[in-house]
């Protein structure tokens, strides 16, 4: 049987996708980003759901080439459910691991927790559900701080 025009668009197409759809490996230095999450304490479970969506995006992320062509590293905060404990949870990672931005944390009191530390240190902070008011009036950084880094 010969090779007929389906199967050429069919092979055409595949090459297409596969091409456009595989980027280069990232290289360089990590973009390291604080994931802040309740990995233990009362409220863990939201705490390790919201972690492994994080990791898995950055997976994607890396997949497809990093942040310009650099790989993004996920370094997990435990706040233990526990917004006293969460300063110094976003502070180690702030200082010894030198992350350039914090996700997280899924409890309000627990984002506004941390957002002093954040703020001090110029490091942007985004909270993928807290829902108290004082957390969206807290000071924003821009992206190119963030990339700047």
């Amino acid at each position: 049987m010969g090779f007929g025009l389906l199967d050429g668009v069919t092979l055409g197409l595949t090459t297409l996708l596969t091409i456009v759809g595989t980027a280069a490996p990232p290289t360089g230095d990590p973009i390291k980003i604080c994931s802040l999450a309740s990995m233990t304490g009362g409220t863990s479970t939201f705490g390790t759901s919201y972690d492994a969506g994080v990791r898995l995006a950055a997976e994607e992320r890396n997949a497809a080439g990093g942040i310009m062509g650099r790989p993004v590293e996920i370094i997990t905060a435990d706040t233990e459910s526990d917004p006293n404990k969460t300063p110094l949870a976003v502070l180690k990672l702030i200082e010894q691991d030198k992350v350039v931005a914090v996700i997280g944390e899924v409890a309000s009191t627990r984002s506004i927790a941390a957002a002093p530390a954040c703020q001090k240190s110029r490091i942007p902070m985004l909270t993928p559900t807290s829902t108290n008011a004082k957390v969206t009036r807290l000071r924003q950084l821009h992206l190119p701080q963030l990339l700047h880094r």
